[in-house]
């Protein structure tokens, strides 16, 4: 089974390198037990930096560039596309072989989605239309995914994504629709896979590393220096970092870094209280031992998609 490992990034106008993170670049590098091509595009219509040099994100060119990824997958003659985003960090050398040999038509590996909460990329299957939330809010459910390692969700971020050649030949990557105009193609594409019954599951003992600034987010251990105290300033109950914390004005209250972070932002803790201390880890990601795929049984039957052919229709899509 042939593999395309696709990065989006984009070229610095100060050092004219691109922006793929020595450690993404040092994960894929050392994969082992599958054969692969890595396809580094930073064809960014939109521009990436403003004329203060600060860098901008724009939907438009991640969709533009995930457009012009499927082209080139479906131009050639692989099998499975494999996205790896330039911050991210595959855990260990067997990372992608384990991946492959996920059942399902899509294949999600969790990381900590890093615009808004820190919560986890794979988002609860609830049914073959909508999105269900992250499984950072279904703590149960998450505990079961991991001690099953393989586990049913509705997606939803391209941060390493596994994309099966008959699935990408049946959808698209879009935009905004009239749904709503959230322009982010990983939500989007994820909505239509349930709508047309393909089958993702999240593969729960890949947990990929996620860069902010200096700092790597681990999907499951997320703090950044362990646990401080802080002084609220204002009585609430705040969801922070995945969980509901009690505040109340005055009094001090033990916080994650991250918790911190996230709840100053809303006032209800004092910025000048947080002290920064993240340090840079090393460029080599940590290696872990792999793990053997899981052996399914009948009971795991919902992991496993229809053949193609065979899929039913939805009511509505009969011709």
């Amino acid at each position: 089974m042939s593999l395309l490992i696709f990065t989006p990034t984009w070229i610095s106008p100060i050092t004219g390198e691109d922006a793929v993170h020595p450690a993404c670049e040092a994960s894929i590098k050392i994969q082992v037990g599958v054969e692969f091509d890595w396809y580094v595009t930073a064809d960014n219509p939109w521009p990436v930096y403003d004329e203060r040099g600060e860098h901008v994100y724009h939907y438009e060119n991640v969709l533009h560039q995930y457009c012009e990824a499927r082209k080139y997958f479906l131009n050639g003659n692989w099998d499975t596309l494999l996205t790896v985003e330039h911050d991210n960090v595959l855990p260990d050398p067997e990372a992608v072989q384990r991946l492959m040999s996920t059942p399902g038509d899509v294949v999600y590996a969790p990381y900590l989605l890093r615009h808004g909460q820190k919560i986890l990329s794979t988002f609860q299957w609830i049914n073959d239309r909508n999105l269900g939330m992250s499984l950072s809010n279904y703590r149960a459910e998450l505990k079961h995914a991991r001690e099953n390692v393989v586990h049913r969700v509705s997606g939803a971020g391209f941060g390493c994504t596994l994309i099966r050649r008959h699935v990408l030949m049946e959808i698209e990557f879009t935009g905004a629709s009239d749904r709503d105009q959230n322009k982010c193609p990983d939500l989007r594409f994820a909505e239509d896979c349930l709508r047309r019954r393909f089958i993702s599951n999240g593969r729960f003992d890949v947990p990929v590393m996620h860069y902010d600034g200096d700092y790597c987010f681990h999907p499951f251990q997320s703090r950044r220096n362990g646990v401080d105290k802080y002084i609220a300033q204002e009585t609430v109950r705040a969801f922070a970092a995945g969980r509901i914390v009690q505040l109340t004005q005055g009094d001090e209250i033990e916080l994650t870094e991250e918790e911190a972070l996230e709840l100053s932002r809303c006032g209800y803790i004092d910025p000048a209280q947080i002290h920064l201390r993240a340090v840079r880890p090393p460029v080599t990601p940590p290696i872990v031992q792999a793990t053997e795929p899981p052996v399914l049984k009948a009971e795991d039957s919902h992991l496993v998609s229809t053949p193609l052919a065979k899929r039913p229709r939805r009511p509505t899509e009969r011709k």
